[in-house]
């Protein structure tokens, strides 16, 4: 059987490092990653010199620098990862946020239009919502109250656009809280996770913030379901969760349980972050009903999973 080749963006990310882990352990793939000159490869420099892992010096934001790569290339799977905007902390400017999210996502997608892709899957997020009250289904109005939920909300807009005005096979993903190794450390769940296994109080605030907490192996499996069956569900938006909603006080008191942690949860140490979204769980009955896809890992043996990896790898979160 011939071997699909794989393009992916933002391959030294959090979601984009666990694709190459997971992909490179398979032998129907041969893997293709943009990555810039400067980017900060430590979550796959164990992969890079493996022979079925390619690495092309590009930038997004610059469609000469990857635009005849990928051409020669002919990819036969796309995944987009590549964001700005994933952590409020630092990553603020909003500019720059619609200028990597939408417009250089724009045109990736119109420097694709020579190749005869199977499947491009553009990243979206839950936050394209906005504040809903009920499962966040795929056909219901956005209202994202973010610059970065608004910014791919504008990429899921243009993505349906395009693939319905030149017939090509666009998914775009909406995915969920999704957490686990490799984990970004501005993030809540690798800094509950450091706290845990360093036995050291971890402060919070209110908790009461419900998320549907999706393991980054899932989307990784996720994805792939859409890539091997684009014609099911090209030119459509495909929400990735687990349809369950946890508080993350309750996520955080099952952590401690779990690590057998002897830190302290110190509930409302904080105070919650402006425009703070307190309902968020998906519909995923498009994505179970077209590509009978559910998750696989739920929250117990995500943990588990995480805490040795985060153990093991602990030098990776320390200043």
């Amino acid at each position: 059987m011939e071997r699909k080749k794989i393009f992916i963006t933002g391959a030294t990310g959090f979601i984009g490092a666990n694709f190459v882990r997971v992909l490179s352990e398979n032998k129907k793939y041969v893997l293709y990653l943009l990555v810039k000159p400067d980017a900060d490869m430590w979550r796959i420099k164990n992969y890079v010199n493996l022979p079925d892992i390619n690495v092309i010096n590009g930038d997004l934001s610059d469609v000469a620098s990857y635009a005849g790569k990928i051409k020669e290339i002919n990819p036969d799977y796309i995944f987009h990862l590549a964001a700005y905007g994933v952590y409020p902390s630092r990553e603020t400017d909003v500019e720059k946020i619609f200028k990597i999210n939408f417009v250089s996502t724009m045109n990736f997608i119109n420097a694709l239009d020579e190749i005869n892709y199977e499947c491009l899957i553009t990243t979206g997020s839950s936050l394209e919502y906005g504040i809903k009250n009920e499962p966040m289904k795929e056909d219901v109005f956005s209202v994202p109250i973010c610059a970065y939920g608004a910014s791919k909300s504008c990429v899921s807009t243009y993505a349906l656009f395009h693939a319905r005005n030149k017939n090509k096979p666009i998914v775009h993903a909406r995915l969920f809280m999704v957490y686990g190794q490799m984990e970004d450390k501005a993030r809540f769940f690798p800094q509950l996770m450091i706290s845990l296994i360093q036995n050291k109080d971890f402060k919070m605030t209110s908790g009461d913030q419900g998320r549907d907490f999706v393991f980054v192996e899932d989307i990784v499996n996720g994805f792939i379901k859409i890539a091997e069956n684009a014609d099911s569900v090209k030119g459509n938006i495909i929400n990735i969760g687990t349809g369950i909603q946890t508080k993350l006080k309750d996520f955080a008191y099952a952590s401690k349980e779990i690590t057998k942690s002897k830190s302290s949860i110190l509930i409302g140490d904080r105070e919650h972050r402006k425009d703070e979204i307190f309902y968020s769980v998906a519909d995923n009955s498009k994505i179970n009903s077209f590509l009978n896809w559910s998750p696989q890992i739920l929250i117990d043996e995500g943990i588990k999973k995480s805490e040795k990896w985060f153990s093991e790898n602990m030098a990776n979160y320390t200043d």
